[in-house]
């Protein structure tokens, strides 16, 4: 919303001008986030990996197994 008001007097052999304005404002938002992941979940996953005797692929390596 916005609002003003502007004018003029003489006084004196002088003119002088004025104006005054109101504004509001109002925003309002919502924010939904989806798709984020576990960083520790990643970080886990990151790193060597290797395929066991049954042909499944593992992360970590053959003595240490990252579990899940």
């Amino acid at each position: 919303f916005v609002s003003g008001l502007d004018g003029q007097f003489d006084f004196a052999d002088r003119s002088f001008y004025w104006d005054a304005a109101y504004n509001y404002a109002e925003n309002r938002s919502v924010s939904l986030k989806q798709g984020f992941y576990f960083t520790t979940r990643v970080a886990s996953g990151l790193g060597p990996s290797f395929i066991d005797s049954q042909g499944v692929a593992r992360c970590g390596t053959a003595t240490a197994v990252i579990a899940g």
